[in-house]
């Protein structure tokens, strides 16, 4: 937490100028691909590997025959889940680690994530929807703020852990794959949140920083 009074310049967070070179999101056409990408960020979110396949199958019949799964997991996951939606028949590319993160984005219609703050500024820099389960113990609890920030403009849906069952996952997934308006609403809406310019704001920061210093 900042300390109170403390001098603070919000520059925003910068991201790679690939994400930031997205092009607009596009939402599903009706009776299309429904492209979902999973992130777990760098522990691999076990809990999306656990659950997301289950919240597949309960899906209605017609979104999950549209639906195309790209999701991280640990490697030692990737074989039982690949398998989950395998049986299920949801196509899905399975790995560990994307190095090509930005074109995964650009592909996908809905983003379920957790909500580290690189992960919060590359949504909206893309300007995808999302659903975003915040890291419980996170240090003072900052992905839930991080979360919350996108949720109340209106550009993700907020669903802590201890919520993230099967069944609730399903109706949330549900309820927005098939409302490609609101989809391509909370994009929108993500896209207004982005600072493209804070790259640039943080380096003039470091710059003038750096100046008072030498001539003090």
């Amino acid at each position: 937490r900042v300390p109170s009074g403390a001098r603070t310049v919000l520059t925003g967070n910068p991201v790679r100028p690939a994400v930031a070179a997205i092009a607009p999101y596009t939402a599903p056409k009706e009776g299309g691909a429904l492209r979902l990408l999973v992130l777990g960020g760098s522990l691999g979110a076990r809990v999306f590997s656990d659950v997301l396949p289950d919240a597949a199958a309960v899906l209605p019949d017609a979104l999950r025959a549209r639906l195309h799964v790209v999701q991280q997991c640990r490697a030692e996951d990737l074989e039982r889940v690949g398998a989950a939606y395998a049986a299920i028949g949801v196509p899905a590319k399975l790995a560990a680690f994307f190095p090509d993160v930005a074109a995964r984005l650009a592909e996908a219609h809905l983003v379920i994530a957790r909500a580290g703050a690189s992960t919060v500024a590359e949504l909206a820099a893309a300007g995808r929807p999302a659903i975003l389960v915040p890291l419980p113990g996170a240090i003072d609890d900052h992905q839930s703020s991080n979360a919350r920030a996108l949720a109340d403009a209106g550009a993700a849906a907020m669903l802590a852990q201890p919520a993230l069952t099967s069944p609730i996952l399903a109706a949330r997934l549900s309820a927005l794959l098939a409302a490609p308006a609101r989809l391509d609403a909370m994009a929108r809406a993500a896209r207004g949140q982005v600072r493209p310019d804070a790259a640039q704001r943080l380096a003039d920061l470091i710059d003038t920083l750096m100046a008072q210093e030498a001539r003090a």
